[in-house]
């Protein structure tokens, strides 16, 4: 069935494939050869990414709080919520300690995406963006799974290769 929404997501998605080639991360990963200094750095970056989405997604469930995509916002929010329950077990993998982790400052550019939809998105546009982008998105916990079984059996595991195959965890947080 076609409809100009479904139409438009579809492009959308289209657009924002991500390419063949996985980034230069994820395959030291894969092969392991990934430093831990740069997998403790995803994990900070991470923190403060998942930390904005979280908050932004929570200010489109209050904008629109007497809409139902008010509630699929904060729905939304409890994912990112959830992910950052994630966080502490991968920065300690990654040798992070809680103070390290909060310490680290933000790269540039990396909370901007969603805090600006959720400043000046209109809700529509807004969860038609985000939909689009779920699949590159989704492989976020794949990834953070991966990078604490490489960490915490160390490079020379074939564990974490089971988890993420190079390629498969490319998302707009990749490094």
């Amino acid at each position: 069935m076609n409809h100009p929404i479904l139409d438009q997501i579809r492009e959308l998605r289209a657009e924002s494939a991500p390419g063949d080639a996985a980034p230069a991360l994820l395959i030291a990963l894969a092969d392991g050869t990934a430093p831990r200094s740069a997998l403790a750095e995803r994990a900070a970056q991470q923190r403060r990414i998942i930390t904005s989405d979280r908050r932004s997604l929570l200010l489109l469930a209050t904008r629109c709080a007497d809409r139902p995509v008010g509630a699929w916002f904060a729905t939304l929010a409890e994912g990112e919520s959830a992910a950052l329950r994630t966080l502490p077990a991968l920065a300690t993998a990654c040798g992070l300690d809680p103070d390290q982790l909060a310490d680290r400052p933000p790269l540039p550019g990396c909370q901007a995406y969603l805090a600006r939809l959720a400043l000046n998105g209109e809700p529509a546009a807004t969860s038609a963006a985000l939909v689009a982008n779920f699949a590159a998105w989704g492989d976020r916990f794949i990834c953070h799974a991966a990078i604490l079984a490489y960490c915490q059996d160390g490079a020379t595991s074939d564990r974490h290769r089971a988890v993420a195959p190079p390629g498969q965890c490319q998302s707009r947080h990749s490094t």
